[in-house]
């Protein structure tokens, strides 16, 4: 007689775990995508990650019993919403965003939680010059100085703040691509491979 673990999972067991495979790693770079955007993004996009990392975890290490899954999902899911966030942020201001000529006003290091954080206050020379205060998160390090002028992409719907230039390249940003690819593919086969493989006196549970 066919052990439980071992036989052939029903059909509906197999659409709900590829339903899970795909939701998770998409929750996650959602969420990584909302942390990138302006008024409480940061915190908004945190949240939302950190729900998402708990509900795959207790499906997959409390409902299917699986650790090993609930670990993979939790380490692969959060490394995918820290990185492809800012990376995803970055290719849609390079794709999209409006190039707009800009001077670098002031150039400072302020004290954070834990490490000092890079800021530079920039003013858009545009038609309706404004001003803008940009941290490490849109590219501000100690590689620019006080009136130099740059070109600063804009996002064209105002969600997030503007983006200062960088001398990444395309291969840059394709390895960037690879790697969180590779980061949602691992997060999805975890999870899916959880559902698979649940143990047999919990499959009443979906």
């Amino acid at each position: 007689m066919e052990h439980p673990e071992t036989a052939s999972p029903p059909r509906r067991r197999v659409a709900n775990s590829w339903m899970w495979a795909l939701a998770v790693p998409v929750a996650f770079a959602l969420a990584g995508a909302v942390a990138q955007m302006r008024y409480g993004g940061r915190w908004i996009g945190v949240g939302l990650g950190l729900v998402v990392f708990a509900v795959a975890v207790i499906r997959a290490g409390a409902v299917w019993r699986r650790a090993g899954a609930a670990l993979l999902v939790s380490i692969c899911g959060l490394a995918l919403m820290f990185f492809a966030g800012p990376m995803e942020y970055a290719l849609y201001l390079k794709t999209t965003g409006e190039e707009v000529p800009a001077v670098v006003l002031k150039v400072e290091k302020d004290k954070g939680v834990k490490t000092d954080l890079w800021y530079c206050t920039v003013l858009a020379t545009e038609s309706k010059p404004t001003v803008y205060r940009l941290s490490e998160q849109q590219n501000c390090y100690d590689q620019f100085r006080q009136g130099q002028r740059v070109t600063i992409r804009k996002d064209p719907l105002g969600l997030t703040l503007p983006y200062l230039p960088d001398d990444s390249t395309d291969d840059d940003i394709r390895i960037g691509l690879y790697a969180s690819a590779g980061l949602f593919l691992a997060t999805a086969l975890s999870m899916l491979y959880g559902g698979l493989r649940r143990r047999a006196d919990r499959l009443s549970a979906d």
